[in-house]
Order: C-alpha cells, then structure tokens, then sequence
C-alpha cells in the first residue's frame, strides 16, 4: 500500500474512531479499537512509519 492510501486509511479510521467513542456502542467501540490495533501491528511489520506532524503513538 503507498504511502497517500496508508495516510487516507489512517485518517479515516481515526476519524471514525471519533464519532464512535462519542456515539457508539461499546461493541462498536472494541472493533474500532481493534481496526487501529490492527493497523498499527501493519505499519510496524512494514518499518518505521510517522505521519508528517503526527507521531502515532
């Protein structure tokens, strides 16, 4: 996956992830924490990975 789709992925879930803390079901808001989890252990099989401005951790 380059790079631009990595950031739009990134900052989707993030946003989502927003919106459902805010008004979502606990259930919902296992599975976003586990989509970012997810996509984190991606980014660290694939090298060091930082957003231009954004440390993601």
């Amino acid at each position: 996956m380059n790079e631009t789709r990595l950031d739009a992925l990134v900052d989707n879930c993030l946003a989502a992830h927003a919106i459902i803390a805010e008004h979502g079901t606990p259930a919902m808001r296992r599975l976003i924490d586990l989509l970012l989890f997810e996509i984190g252990s991606e980014l660290g099989e694939h090298g060091e990975y930082r957003r231009r401005g954004r440390d993601l951790n």
